[in-house]
């Protein structure tokens, strides 16, 4: 990546202007190799430059602050797309909520849980229940699990096993799970999490 970086700089010292795919490529990869300063330097350089972001340098930019833990900045971004009137895809929503949740901002989490019918998908689901599991709020979490069925929205292995590790750790899980029989059914398809909920909850006999 440093080389890149070099070449980079190399080719607007030769007076070469890179374009918004220039760019892309460059912030990716420092996003990637996780060298967010020279990254999100270039994403405000590029602004002053004249040269528009496009959804795929916000989505990389996001990604890259999301996991470095720079949710201000992610956040701020996040928004700005919004105010800029750039589509925002499903890339951008489940990177978003994911460093949200994993920061524990659950509040703004939430408040951007609701994207376009059309880009609402498993894993953007699966990043926020997950979060309020983790915070223990598990009335929300199962709420947003029994949307996802009313929405047609296929549930997978981590939706599940979320759900089901949170009501096991919050001690509610058998009034939850005898009123759902799809949950029942995974659940005891899921021993690791069978077996560590009734240890927590002390429920050996329901």
């Amino acid at each position: 990546m440093d080389k890149a970086y070099d070449l980079f700089r190399e080719m607007k010292k030769q007076g070469i202007s890179p374009d918004v795919v220039t760019y892309n490529s460059i912030i990716d990869g420092l996003c990637k190799s996780k060298a967010m300063d020279k990254a999100y330097d270039l994403f405000r350089e590029m602004k002053k430059q004249g040269i528009t972001p496009d959804v795929v340098t916000y989505n990389s930019t996001i990604d890259g602050l999301c996991k470095s833990k720079a949710m201000d900045k992610a956040y701020d971004l996040f928004r700005e797309m919004k105010t800029q009137g750039i589509s925002l895809d499903v890339v951008t929503y489940t990177s978003t909520i994911d460093g949200l949740c994993k920061s524990k901002e659950m509040d703004k989490a939430e408040k951007v849980v609701r994207p376009p019918s059309c880009l609402r998908r498993v894993v953007t689901y699966n990043s926020i229940i997950d979060g309020l599991c983790k915070s223990k709020a598990m009335d929300k979490a199962y709420d947003l699990f029994r949307e996802m069925k009313t929405q047609g929205i296929s549930l997978d292995v981590v939706t599940y096993t979320s759900t089901i590790d949170g009501l096991c750790k919050s001690k509610a899980f058998p009034i939850e799970l005898k009123s759902n029989q799809i949950l029942l059914n995974f659940y005891f398809l899921t021993t690791d999490n069978r077996v560590s909920g009734f240890a927590a909850g002390n429920m050996w006999k329901w």
